[in-house]
């Protein structure tokens, strides 16, 4: 009975981890087709980056050298303000991506957790297996989960370099819970207490991740005010 039971624990491990590996690799080919479409506008934003490139040169040498000074640094300022912008919206698009995986991880998380305060025996009921459904598919959303928050955090930290998030050892515990819920060795109010403990975490990540969202949504508009005021000063040392 006990090499009957490492035996079984050595297999939901592994079983586990394949569905992990096989959902990443999903993933990933997902995001190969999108880099592809990518690297196919290649050509058109190089025609585009020369066209302007033109522009600008034909703008600097028509003006003074003084005024070429002062509009090449206010230029500067407008450049690196929409490099910024843009790594912001890269960061909201990935964050945005987080926040409906964990939408749905939640939702079934809730689902189940109802299940277990109506009656906690559920072994006696017809509940457990639509639990233990919930349960799954809540699992399929947390492979989802873990390699979007990677790029969101990467994402992040293009914008806020000093800052880390550090949200992926947080939601290791789903993963945890997971490794126990699906062992069956444990009694019913354990597993209660278990999907409480996972749902209040991972509550608190949609927090960190909804509040980040905030800021990162304000930046952008402080940005794109600044954009406009150095656009404006530009303008008016043109005419």
């Amino acid at each position: 009975q006990e090499q009957m039971d490492a035996k079984r624990q050595e297999y939901l491990n592994l079983y586990l981890q394949y569905k992990e590996c096989k959902q990443q690799i999903e993933l990933a080919e997902y995001e190969i087709t999108i880099l592809k479409e990518k690297i196919a506008q290649e050509g058109t934003i190089k025609l585009q980056l020369e066209s302007l490139q033109e522009q600008r040169k034909k703008l600097m040498l028509s003006n003074t050298p003084e005024l070429r000074r002062k509009v090449a640094e206010i230029q500067m300022q407008i450049d690196l303000r929409i490099k910024m912008n843009r790594e912001i919206y890269e960061a909201l698009i990935a964050g945005a991506k987080v926040k409906n995986h964990l939408s749905i991880l939640l939702n079934y998380l809730q689902k189940a957790a109802k299940l277990r305060q109506f009656t906690f025996d559920l072994s006696k009921t017809d509940m457990l297996s639509t639990e233990k459904q919930y349960i799954d598919l809540a699992m399929q959303e947390y492979y989802k989960l873990k390699p979007s928050i990677l790029v969101f955090e990467q994402e992040y930290k293009d914008v806020f370099s000093a800052r880390r998030l550090e949200i992926q050892s947080k939601i290791e515990i789903f993963n945890r819970f997971s490794k126990i819920y699906y062992n069956n060795l444990i009694n019913d109010w354990v597993i209660y207490e278990k999907i409480n403990q996972t749902l209040k975490m991972m509550e608190e990540v949609e927090s960190i991740i909804l509040t980040q969202m905030e800021i990162l949504e304000d930046l952008q508009v402080r940005k794109k005010k600044e954009i406009e005021n150095y656009e404006k000063q530009k303008t008016n040392l043109m005419r």
